[in-house]
């Protein structure tokens, strides 16, 4: 379990497919954590890295939905039914076919850009997709 106030990171992450750090495919460029868990936005390089253009593909066709975090662990609390992290730093946040946690999705996407909370792309209205938050992370 991760509490709320755990995560410590950067003002922006690599975005990877399957956790694979050696082709970054994007950039989460707003990471925010709301009382409901964490909250990104991220843009796909779509003109740059053409591995980025196959995974839009794969999101587009319900392929792929999932999101997973890389993370070191800084504080936790040890107990019977295994862990409670009050502190975490950040390393990437990958979209994957199949999350740890279900909850944790891309819920809204136009275009090159998603997130679990919008994924609209800029410089669409940024209320697109207001309250479609995913949990559980």
């Amino acid at each position: 379990m991760i509490e709320n106030g755990a995560f410590i990171g950067q003002a922006t992450l690599p975005m990877l497919f399957s956790y694979d750090q050696s082709r970054v495919i994007g950039v989460w460029d707003e990471i925010q954590e709301p009382d409901t868990g964490l909250s990104v936005d991220g843009r796909l390089l779509m003109d740059e890295v053409e591995r980025a253009r196959e995974v839009r593909t794969m999101v587009k066709a319900g392929a792929v939905s999932g999101l997973s975090i890389g993370f070191v662990t800084k504080d936790a609390t040890h107990h019977a039914k295994g862990r409670t992290i009050s502190a975490l730093e950040l390393h990437e946040i990958s979209i994957v076919a199949v999350p740890a946690y279900p909850c944790a999705r891309i819920t809204c996407q136009i275009c090159n850009e998603w997130s679990s909370r919008s994924g609209k792309q800029r410089p669409h209205d940024r209320g697109h997709c207001a309250g479609n938050r995913h949990q559980g992370f």
